[in-house]
């Protein structure tokens, strides 16, 4: 189950990317099994940008991940640490 989640908010991250790193034509995507590989990384970011009260009242969340409000991407955005991998996610 917390595949399916996962796998829509990668659908997700094509969507806001964008809005985040502006001078990148494309956005990679990621598999479920890759984002589980990369958890316990230290260069790793993990964002789960659903509304809030799907945070609060889901049971789905990737272990480590901070909640951003996606509405607000641009001033949340400027603050990522660019040298590490940023992995946004919404289920």
């Amino acid at each position: 189950m917390k595949a399916k989640y996962l796998v829509s908010g990668l659908l997700f991250l094509a969507l806001l990317m964008p809005l985040l790193a502006p001078a990148q034509e494309e956005v990679a995507r990621i598999s479920p099994e890759e984002t589980a590989a990369l958890l316990d990384s230290p260069d790793v970011t993990i964002i789960d940008v659903r509304a809030l009260r799907d945070w609060n009242s889901g049971d789905a969340m990737i272990r480590g991940a901070i909640r951003r409000d996606p509405a607000k991407a641009r001033d949340w955005g400027r603050d990522l640490d660019r040298d590490r991998e940023i992995i946004l996610y919404c289920a």
